[in-house]
């Protein structure tokens, strides 16, 4: 926890007179930095209509600032307490090695962009095992028929619609 800062019981952020300017501060760096930049439309507009004035939001009735000031708060708390994120080493599994090398990575990656799926792999089977026995010219087909076509599926659920 940063200094100057007590453990509280309550559970948010407290907005008041002082943390108001702040987070738009440091929400307005993060937008001339040019290290934020918004896409949401909704965001957008309630970015627009929002106004600070004597240290309170002031909103056009009808709109709503909660988008927009959650980011404002997201903001200020990824400026204040995310410290990047850190690689830790690789760790030694049974005695050797995890790390990949340049090759074996470049390996990994092919294998993976031309990996298929497995139903993909199983119907890829079927199939060149259903084609090898036809060109064999032998059937792996029995031919069957049903006696009374109706009876063997049951009533006609779709009859009269």
């Amino acid at each position: 926890m940063p200094d100057g800062f007590a453990i509280s019981k309550s559970i948010g952020f407290e907005m008041n007179m002082r943390t108001r300017p702040l987070i738009l501060e440091m929400f307005r760096g993060g937008l001339q930095s040019r290290q934020l930049i918004p896409r949401d439309p909704l965001l957008l507009q309630q970015m627009e209509a929002t106004e600070m004035l004597a240290g309170k939001w002031e909103v056009p009735e009808k709109v709503h600032d909660d988008i927009a000031v959650s980011n404002y708060v997201a903001w200020a708390c990824k400026q204040q307490w995310f410290k990047g994120i850190s690689i830790a080493a690789p760790k030694l599994l049974l005695g050797d090695e995890t790390s990949l090398k340049t090759d074996e990575l470049e390996d990994a990656k092919a294998e993976v962009k031309n990996a298929k799926g497995d139903v993909e792999w199983q119907i890829q089977q079927h199939f060149s095992r259903v084609m090898k026995a036809i060109r064999a010219g032998g059937t792996i087909f029995t031919e069957t028929t049903i006696p009374n076509p109706a009876a063997a599926n049951g009533p006609n659920r779709l009859a009269g619609i």
